[in-house]
């Protein structure tokens, strides 16, 4: 019975995947340079770190009505990051984190060409372990599908 359990919620988790893949982010402003999230440290461990890259490509813009526009033909704006990042547990629930952009731009628009580089908007971060993490391989009951949930604040 358990392994039944266990096999049709493997089976809707990647039903679930395959229906539901990641879109596309509109945001109404661009530029910010921000790395996009805290760094979480798991539960087993006291410290992680990080190094990721994310890209931005931006189609438009948003106007103060609200409706999105887009750019003047020939337009091609870019963001990349290069973040890193370090988390550390100082209690057993809870935990400080940094991270730190470097960040690269390079537009055309309207004619003008410009490539600038440099650090971005650092985040720092305390958060605490508001309900346990659950294991998904041992689900025995339905309190076991419970979500860890984490609340904190971040500082950009």
């Amino acid at each position: 019975m358990r392994y039944l359990f266990l096999s049709m919620t493997v089976a809707a988790l990647l039903a679930g995947a395959a229906v539901l893949p990641a879109g596309v982010s509109w945001a109404g402003s661009c530029c910010g340079g921000a790395s996009p999230t805290s760094l979480i440290v798991p539960k087993y461990a006291m410290a992680v770190a990080d190094l990721s890259f994310d890209m931005e490509l931006y189609n438009g813009y948003w106007d103060q009505a609200g409706n999105h526009r887009s750019d003047p033909p020939g337009s091609d704006l870019k963001q990349y990051r290069l973040n890193l990042g370090y988390g550390q547990r100082f209690f057993e629930d809870w935990q400080v984190s940094i991270v730190l952009p470097y960040v690269w731009n390079v537009n055309r628009y309207s004619g003008l060409s410009s490539e600038t580089s440099g650090l971005g908007d650092m985040t720092v971060a305390v958060w605490y372990d508001a309900v346990d993490e659950r294991s998904p391989w041992r689900v025995r009951q339905l309190g076991d599908l419970v979500p860890a949930v984490t609340v904190g604040l971040s500082l950009l």
